[in-house]
């Protein structure tokens, strides 16, 4: 019996910490952004950048050459990967948005965003981002008087999705092994 307690014992502590999935945030999904401030909207790269009706819809692409917005002033480049990670470039070389710009973005196909937060503030030198979730689906974006240390510089955010989900078949190995402890304990009882 204590070859199987420590067979047991291996499986349960093997399972101790469960595997989690994640799917990339934004694989395969659709975006919609609006902005208010010195630009009045968001130009997608599935338009070509022209704006119009539905210029500001665009699919998320990974693709290193073609950003998937360019705000309608030219200032502000906007990248979004697959992974939740999102770009904000200075397209004027100047190294200042001034004024405020709000920009919101909504996506269809995306999975539920659980936050999102500014973490690459290095290149901000004067004035604020904030970085907002407004649904499950959606969320905010607001540069105020924003003074960068160097022309063409950015600001990074990441988009997460919600708490990571035990994996059912880890769940169902631990049960297993706790199962196989306890039922080797009790012929171990039986047996004395």
């Amino acid at each position: 019996m204590k070859p199987l307690f420590t067979w047991a014992a291996a499986c349960a502590l093997a399972t101790a910490a469960p595997a989690a999935w994640s799917a990339p945030v934004l694989f395969g999904a659709t975006a919609t952004a609006t902005v208010t401030g010195p630009a009045t909207s968001m130009l997608g790269a599935a338009s070509g950048y022209a704006g119009g009706a539905g210029g500001n819809v665009t699919a998320v692409s990974d693709s290193a050459v073609d950003p998937e917005y360019i705000s309608d002033d030219f200032a502000i480049v906007v990248d979004l990967g697959s992974d939740g990670r999102l770009s904000f470039v200075d397209n004027t070389g100047a190294g200042s948005w001034a004024g405020r710009y709000e920009m919101e973005f909504s996506f269809t196909g995306a999975a539920a965003f659980g936050g999102i937060v500014f973490d690459e503030l290095s290149a901000l030198s004067a004035g604020s981002a904030v970085a907002t979730l407004l649904s499950p689906s959606s969320f905010r974006i607001v540069f105020d008087g924003v003074q960068l240390s160097g022309g063409f510089a950015s600001l990074g955010a990441t988009l997460s999705g919600p708490a990571a989900v035990s994996a059912p078949g880890t769940l169902a190995l631990a049960a297993m092994a706790v199962l196989l402890m306890s039922g080797a304990q009790r012929r171990h009882a039986v047996a004395r």
